[in-house]
């Protein structure tokens, strides 16, 4: 069954008629839901308690009125329902129309007609609809999901296909040495050798396509957290001082092509022998970020990784931790500023691969981006390839934009209380066994808030996101 997550404004309950729906959907077997008025618990930050579950769950009901349109924080929930690709229902209880409504209310209500599927209700609840139209809807527009998911992929794996086969054969005819050659190197999995130098970039391998480039970075002394010329959210504060010593972190984020040298080399793996899960691959689109990975994913690459270069899965290699990620982000810029190029938006469309107002209409998710048209690398509107666009300070590429990072941290509800003998490292204690973990970097397709360094979003482990990538750290012998 889905776990579910209701969103609704508190101002429309005082006839509880979401708590009724929660007794439908636990009839009809919908146990796992969550209503933010009955399990958040006291002495719980809401704000923590919604951004967490609404991530967490599979199924999002919108209960929509016009005072929910009006709420940026509901809307904010169904926001956070990209970041799962996960299925949303809003059921629209009365029956709001584009033409009665103004300024924000109506873009979002535009937004929810263009991007999911609904069912529009006539009468307010309880009498405007059944359990069994719920169970109906969701079934239909879980439906409608699976199958437009897979359609679109087939297209993709069709159309890659085809160009990859045409290619190949025209070559085989004009080059069939070349094309003999190319086919034994997809097929032999190379060795790793160390060659790490600490004053300059290294590789541990023989090139660039088996394993990432990496850039040392010096100690220093940091302060996590937001900047003051910027209203924080909670969660990103208070300013935090960190020992950060020298480390290691990759060029660029994971690159499919990357990601792939693993699945190959891991398809005939033994028995609890690190495995990378098989991905939809193609040479048109190896330089871009892997993506649609979990946190557990993240796992099984840096094993596989540390495999290769020390002979143990418990090697040199591993996630950053947040403090790693948002000094090596800044680029070691000072005094610090709201964004990595910056204090504003001047330079964002040369730096971060971002969301953009002439992207697809199939797309517009009515996010607030930032207006790159004609400024971007090739006006670039999905992923762009790693190392597009300009670096910072470190010579880092994409550490705000085109995909979201994991970092190793569980989820914290701020800064506050970090222990002081983890130093950098990341900060795993008082939080649960399975606990949420931390993006960093926003995406392509995510809010311009979420490129600021300090910016921090919770995950589940185990959630998957076409927007979605990974970066990795090395220690550095003393």
């Amino acid at each position: 069954m889905p776990r579910i997550f209701i969103s609704h404004r508190s101002t429309d309950d005082d006839d509880k008629a979401v708590d009724i729906l929660s007794g439908w959907l636990i009839e009809q077997g919908h146990k796992d839901h969550f209503i933010d008025h009955r399990d958040i618990t006291g002495g719980t930050s809401w704000d923590e308690a919604l951004r967490r579950e609404a991530s967490r769950a599979d199924l999002m009901i919108l209960y929509v009125t016009s005072s929910w349109l009006d709420s940026e924080e509901c809307f904010a929930e169904y926001r956070s329902s990209f970041y799962g690709n996960k299925t949303v229902i809003p059921l629209l209880v009365d029956n709001p129309q584009a033409k009665d409504l103004t300024g924000s209310a109506k873009a979002r209500f535009e937004t929810l007609c263009a991007s999911v599927q609904g069912i529009a209700l006539s009468d307010p609840l309880p009498t405007g609809f059944t359990a069994e139209q719920i169970e109906k809807a969701i079934t239909r527009v879980s439906n409608a999901a699976k199958v437009a998911r897979r359609q679109r992929i087939l297209a993709r794996v069709g159309l890659v296909a085809a160009a990859f086969l045409l290619t190949v054969v025209g070559l085989g005819l004009a080059f069939p040495s070349f094309v003999a050659d190319m086919i034994a190197k997809r097929q032999v999995d190379r060795s790793f050798a160390t060659t790490m130098q600490t004053d300059q970039g290294f590789l541990d391998c023989d090139d660039h396509s088996r394993c990432p480039e990496m850039v040392p970075l010096p100690a220093a002394q940091y302060e996590i957290g937001y900047v003051e010329d910027f209203a924080p959210n909670d969660w990103e504060g208070p300013p935090t001082p960190v020992e950060i010593p020298a480390f290691a972190v990759s060029m660029t984020e994971i690159t499919k092509e990357q990601w792939h040298a693993c699945v190959l080399s891991t398809r005939q793996a033994d028995e609890g022998a690190p495995r990378c899960k098989e991905l939809v691959y193609s040479e048109a689109f190896k330089n871009e970020p892997v993506e649609t990975i979990s946190w557990h994913d993240t796992q099984d690459y840096i094993a596989w990784l540390n495999l290769r270069v020390s002979g143990s899965t418990e090697g040199p290699y591993r996630l950053l931790s947040e403090a790693e990620w948002e000094y090596a982000a800044r680029g070691g810029v000072q005094p610090r500023t709201v964004f990595s190029w910056g204090p504003g938006m001047k330079g964002a469309c040369q730096h971060a691969n971002l969301l953009n107002p002439d992207m697809p209409a199939s797309l517009d998710v009515r996010r607030r981006g930032h207006d790159c048209t004609g400024q971007k690398p090739e006006n670039d509107k999905l992923l762009s390839e790693v190392a597009t666009y300009n670096s910072n300070a470190f010579g880092l590429y994409d550490t705000a934009g085109n995909v979201s990072e994991w970092v190793a941290d569980c989820w914290h509800g701020s800064h506050r209380d970090r222990p002081d003998n983890i130093g950098a490292g990341p900060w795993v204690s008082d939080a649960p066994r399975n606990c949420d973990r931390v993006l960093k970097g926003g995406s392509w397709i995510g809010d311009i808030d979420l490129l600021r360094p300090a910016a921090r979003v919770p995950l589940a482990p185990d959630v998957l996101g076409y927007n979605i990538g990974m970066r990795v750290a090395r220690d550095l012998s003393p």
